[in-house]
C-alpha cells in the first residue's frame, strides 16, 4: 500500500487518500520499429479488490478526483523507486482536473524529474465535456505532457474525442488484431492508421498475446505494442 501522508494536500483529501488501498505494477509499450521500450504504463494493482470495482466503487460515491489523484501521485511514486529512465504513462479519467494546488504539487514537486518524460493515457472520454477537455489539455501541455486517447474501438466515434483533445498517440483496443488472418481486416487497419498518422498522432496497440499477433503487427504501420507476449507487468 503507497503512503500519501508527505504531500503537500489539504488534510480532507490526504483523510481520503490514506482509505485507499492500492499499489502500482508497470508493463513496457515497445516501439514496432526498434523493439526498444518506449513507456512503462502504471497498471492499477488492488491489494483486495478488482480495479473495476474500485472504479466503479469511486464513480458510485462521486469520489472519483480522489482515485484520480490516488493514481497520479501513487504511480509517480513508485516508478521513481524503480528508477527507470524510460517514460511514464499514467491512466487519468478525462473528466478530472487537477485544482490549482494540486497541480502544483504534482507536476513541481513529486513529478519535477519525469518532466518530459510523462504521458497521460486518458481514459472514460466516449462521455466528455468538451470545456472539461480544453481545460484539461492546457494544463497537461503547458507540463510538456503527452497524451493518448485510449480504448479506440470500431463501437464508438472516436473522432469528437480526438478533435478536442488533439492527443499526441490513440490507443488502439484488442479486437483490431481480431481476424488477422483476413485480408480485408488487415487493409482496414492499415486505413485507420494512416488516418490519425495524417493528422499527427502515433498509434499503440495494446493486447498482444502470442507471437503471430506480434508478426501480424509488425507488417502493418502501427507504431508502438503492448501485451503480455512483449513483457509483462513489473
Amino acid at each position: 500500500m503507497i503512503s500519501f501522508d508527505n504531500l503537500q494536500l489539504d488534510p480532507g483529501t490526504l483523510l481520503l487518500l490514506s482509505k485507499i488501498d492500492i499499489d502500482f505494477a508497470f508493463q513496457p509499450i515497445f516501439h514496432i520499429s526498434t523493439g526498444s521500450i518506449f513507456a512503462y504504463e502504471s497498471l492499477i494493482d488492488p491489494n483486495e479488490s478488482t480495479v473495476k470495482n474500485i472504479v466503479e466503487q469511486y464513480e458510485v460515491s462521486t469520489k472519483l478526483h480522489i482515485l484520480e489523484l490516488a493514481t497520479l501521485f501513487g504511480s509517480v511514486k513508485r516508478f521513481l523507486e524503480h528508477g527507470k529512465s524510460e517514460n511514464l504513462c499514467i491512466n487519468s479519467f478525462a473528466s478530472e482536473i487537477l485544482t490549482p494546488h494540486e497541480s502544483q504539487v504534482f507536476f513541481e514537486d513529486v513529478a519535477r524529474t519525469l518532466r518530459g518524460r510523462l504521458v497521460i493515457d486518458l481514459m472514460n472520454h466516449n462521455f466528455f465535456s468538451p470545456l472539461t477537455w480544453q481545460i484539461k489539455r492546457n494544463q497537461l501541455r503547458s507540463q510538456n505532457a503527452s497524451i493518448v486517447l485510449d480504448d479506440f474501438s470500431p463501437n464508438f466515434d472516436h473522432l469528437p474525442a480526438f478533435n478536442v483533445f488533439e492527443p499526441d498517440y490513440v490507443k488502439l483496443d484488442r479486437c483490431y488484431i481480431e481476424n488477422i488472418r483476413n485480408s480485408n481486416h488487415r487493409d482496414k487497419i492499415d486505413r485507420i492508421v494512416e488516418f490519425y498518422h495524417s493528422y499527427g498522432a502515433k498509434v499503440m496497440i495494446e493486447g498482444i498475446e502470442t507471437a503471430e499477433e506480434y508478426e501480424y503487427i509488425k507488417h502493418t504501420p502501427i507504431d508502438f505494442a503492448q501485451g503480455n507476449y512483449l513483457g509483462k507487468p513489473i
